[in-house]
């Protein structure tokens, strides 16, 4: 069910609920032995049902002269819930499939403004899971902010553009039972990185792109990343440079 309105112009909302279900996969399932893309030991649980969801979510925007934002709110209840834990055994780690009750709550928002050729934009995800205990659900992304700022010349006659991209990913305070005794703690570290950009069309049909991810080189590895466990950290700073032709 959705209700969607204009309170004016530039103002615009709506109000959703919704009812959803799956059915478990077949790993989720059958899984017994490694997963080699993942290179660890799964094990499925025979006896999974239907994961059930009931979703309400409510979302309100902004479009008008030099300024757009949104933002939203969203809550799910879910019955049987399927998620991955990891499980000490017999001195190695199983990552074993189970179910029940959960909660999940989260919050994005977005500020764009724009100028001439000049764009900023700003960005906040947040979520927060919970069991039906009350303890945290595993594999929750932490909060995120974002940010970037663009120069666009896109009247010129060959027009380029110039990007900074940053993100701020927010320590990770609250972990499950399961995530605290693989991770041997209970706070992950956040971590800030930077990214930028550039495009330039020379010719009609021809352009260049060149960006560097990870512009700080910083040393770091995302809180859902399972191989930061044995040191495996995401790559370092990295350059690319791309040409196209299109005829």
């Amino acid at each position: 069910m959705r209700v969607a309105f204009a309170a004016t112009e530039y103002h615009h909302g709506q109000l959703r609920l919704s009812r959803g279900s799956r059915a478990p996969q077949w790993e989720e399932r059958f899984a017994d032995g490694r997963h080699i893309g993942a290179s660890r030991l799964e094990r499925g649980n025979p006896n999974l049902g239907p994961e059930q969801v009931w979703n309400a979510d409510a979302q309100w925007h902004y479009d008008g002269p030099g300024l757009e934002w949104s933002g939203g709110l969203f809550a799910q209840s879910y019955e049987s819930f399927i998620g991955l834990n990891p499980v000490w055994e017999n001195g190695q780690w199983i990552y074993e499939y189970s179910a029940g009750d959960a909660q999940l709550f989260g919050s994005e928002w977005l500020v764009h403004t724009h100028k001439g050729p000049w764009h900023t934009q700003m960005t906040y995800a947040w979520v927060q899971g919970q069991q039906a205990n009350g303890d945290a659900l595993p594999s929750v992304a932490p909060s995120k902010w974002g940010t970037n700022v663009r120069y666009a010349q896109s009247n010129h006659p060959r027009p380029w553009t110039l990007e900074l991209f940053g993100e701020y990913f927010v320590a990770k305070d609250r972990l499950a039972p399961s995530e605290q005794l693989y991770w041997g703690t209970e706070r992950l570290p956040g971590y800030v990185l930077l990214h930028l950009d550039a495009s330039w069309t020379w010719a009609p049909g021809a352009s260049v792109h060149a960006g560097v991810t990870n512009l700080l080189n910083s040393a770091y590895a995302h809180p859902l990343s399972l191989a930061q466990q044995v040191g495996v950290l995401e790559p370092g700073r990295q350059w690319t440079v791309t040409l196209s032709y299109q005829w």
